[in-house]
């Protein structure tokens, strides 16, 4: 009985020592693995949906935009654009999504204020049901836009004409990450 308490005792000294020397890198690793992964894009992901028309002036704005919450970035990943006009020769210049440091910057009156972070072409994808002419286009893009910026979207055309009226719809998907 004496032996099997020694034995007993040795094994559990044993234990203690080898606890003291990886106890530390093994307690480390637990916590490392329990942490949070606020980076994730799924934890964060916007979505956002801009549509508008006018009477295919040089530029159509979007009013309201879009700002960014404090102590966040927003990644902007994808970008999904349609443009339907009534006169084919009133051809889409394209895609303007802009940038402005602050919620004023974006108003749909004032454009120059605000920084071009994403331009895209938009091409001819042929008729609607009503003859109306189509223009769209799909990016994958990797753009940034900064805590408290304001993103908004224009969409241009290359010959004005107070008889066309243009319409658009612009999807633009991306996903928030914190910042210290």
């Amino acid at each position: 009985m004496k032996n099997k308490l020694l034995i007993l005792a040795g094994a559990l000294a044993l234990v203690a020592v080898i606890g003291l020397f990886y106890g530390k890198p093994l307690l480390a690793q637990v916590r490392a693995a329990l942490v949070s992964d606020v980076d994730n894009p799924a934890r964060g992901f916007v979505q956002l949906h801009f549509v508008a028309s006018g009477n295919g002036a040089f530029q159509i704005n979007h009013d309201p935009q879009y700002l960014v919450p404090a102590g966040k970035r927003l990644v902007i990943d994808t970008i999904s654009a349609m443009s339907i006009q009534t006169i084919k020769s009133q051809a889409t210049s394209g895609l303007w999504l802009r940038e402005g440091p602050d919620a004023a910057s974006c108003s749909s009156n004032i454009i120059f204020g605000t920084n071009p972070i994403v331009i895209m072409p938009l091409t001819y994808q042929g008729n609607d049901v009503f003859g109306d002419f189509v223009f769209g286009g799909l990016a994958r893009v990797q753009s940034y836009a900064d805590s408290g910026h304001c993103l908004a979207v224009t969409i241009a055309t290359s010959t004005p004409s107070l008889s066309n009226s243009v319409r658009y719809q612009v999807t633009i998907s991306g996903h928030l990450v914190s910042f210290p």
